[in-house]
């Protein structure tokens, strides 16, 4: 009897522990929600304590979860009240889009990007693959100068505060000090802790982005594919605000860009990506460098370029940290940046020039993550997937597929073939 309830303990604990993850929180953080420290925490978890009824019931509240699902459900019934968890998180969607009131076009975008989204964890269970790396765990489990935990972000939490969160973001990610420099390098440290971002073609306006916490994939991102090539880079630095700040958070759509949107999880966000992409002191150090009491147009442009942000993001920002005035700003806003970017010398793009008008084509590798992609076409070689469900899963059509198989092979023997002298290393 003794030994059954152990058992029972520890099949008990390993659950919370999942559904812990899954909700986005660490020991420390759930712990202080509870009114618990975090030993109480890691002993429930580990089955060395009893947990009555009442714990029980907040424990699964704080993890939106049912007592039933925690107490050790029979698999159909599991899949069941998974279902149900996601059917929770698609009518918060739904809520957002009612909010951010976008055309019927969008919400039917947005609703297809939920579609592809069940379909990656249908994908996951059916080929059993484990997730690449735990959000939540990849989040916050990399020391970071000494630093504790995350702490628990909250409606009246200043600036500094938030800065600071975004400046260990930047060192969780490893980019230290050194500027992001385009969506493509963000987008891949992202996702290598685990959270998919998708490139997702909607209507330039007025929905950003998104981000949503899936029952079964974790925190995941949505970026507009036709903002602005620098629109698109602080929409993906706001997203992942939310997952570093607001991991509670079950749905977000952002209206980053619209001036509409006065909630405050919303201006944290945009707190957290300003010093994400130009952290305080690394501009001033740039400025510096450039040898100006006051930034003139030209100096803007080679600073936006260097951190890879947007002209006007660029400009907001150094009137923000008080280097041009409130007059010069409203001169420096009328410059064209992208005539004065090709008089520098500078690449500039048709995205840069222009929103791409409706609904942008976006090729299917790069409008979802790696993970899902590489998931997608490994089965398919393994002969787990045939070429239909594969097309299928990936939203493209039999062309684009063989194409894009071709192109990998080609990649390969290319890097196979390439000539490297015989001495290289010394």
């Amino acid at each position: 009897m003794k030994m059954r309830r152990e058992r029972e303990r520890q099949e008990l604990g390993r659950r919370l522990k999942r559904a812990r993850e899954a909700a986005g929180y660490t020991q420390e953080q759930a712990a202080e929600l509870l009114g618990l420290s975090r030993p109480t925490l890691a002993d429930i978890e580990a089955g060395r304590r009893r947990v009555d009824t009442v714990l029980l019931r907040r424990l699964a509240t704080l993890y939106g979860r049912q007592p039933g699902e925690l107490l050790g459900p029979t698999s159909e019934r599991e899949e069941a009240q998974i279902r149900q968890a996601a059917a929770r998180v698609r009518e918060e969607l739904l809520k957002e889009l009612d909010q951010a009131v976008i055309s019927s076009e969008d919400r039917k975008g947005v609703l297809e990007f939920w579609g592809t989204l069940e379909r990656f964890a249908r994908l996951r269970q059916t080929l059993g693959l484990e997730p690449e790396a735990s959000a939540a765990k990849g989040l916050l489990s990399v020391p970071v100068s000494g630093a504790g935990e995350a702490k628990l972000v909250k409606s009246r939490t200043p600036d500094f505060v938030i800065e600071a969160e975004a400046d260990r973001a930047r060192h969780a990610l490893g980019f230290d000090d050194a500027p992001v420099r385009g969506f493509e390098a963000l987008r891949y440290h992202v996702e290598s802790l685990g959270v998919p971002v998708f490139l997702w073609p909607l209507k330039p306006d007025p929905i950003s982005g998104l981000y949503v916490r899936h029952p079964e994939l974790g925190p995941v991102i949505l970026v507009n594919a036709s903002q602005y090539r620098w629109r698109q880079v602080f929409t993906l630095a706001h997203e992942f605000g939310h997952v570093w700040l607001h991991r509670h958070e079950h749905a977000v759509v952002g209206r980053i860009f619209t001036g509409q949107d006065p909630r405050v999880i919303e201006k944290q966000a945009n707190t957290f990506a300003a010093e994400f992409l130009m952290p305080e002191e690394a501009v001033k150090r740039a400025v510096a460098l450039l040898g100006v009491v006051e930034p003139k147009p030209e100096d803007v442009v080679r600073l936006q370029r260097h951190f890879g942000v947007s002209y006007k993001a660029m400009l907001v920002r150094l009137h923000r940290l008080r280097m041009i005035r409130q007059d010069r700003l409203e001169a420096l806003e009328k410059v064209s940046p992208v005539r004065l970017a090709r008089e520098l010398g500078y690449p500039v793009d048709g995205s840069e020039a222009m929103v791409l008008e409706g609904r942008s084509e976006v090729p299917f590798h790069k409008r979802l993550p790696q993970c899902y992609v590489r998931a997608v076409l490994e089965a398919f070689e393994e002969g787990r997937l045939g070429e239909g469900k594969a097309v299928e899963l990936l939203g493209t059509d039999h062309h684009s597929f063989h194409e894009y198989l071709k192109t990998m092979e080609e990649e390969a023997r290319r890097q196979r073939e390439e000539p490297v002298p015989a001495d290289v290393g010394g």
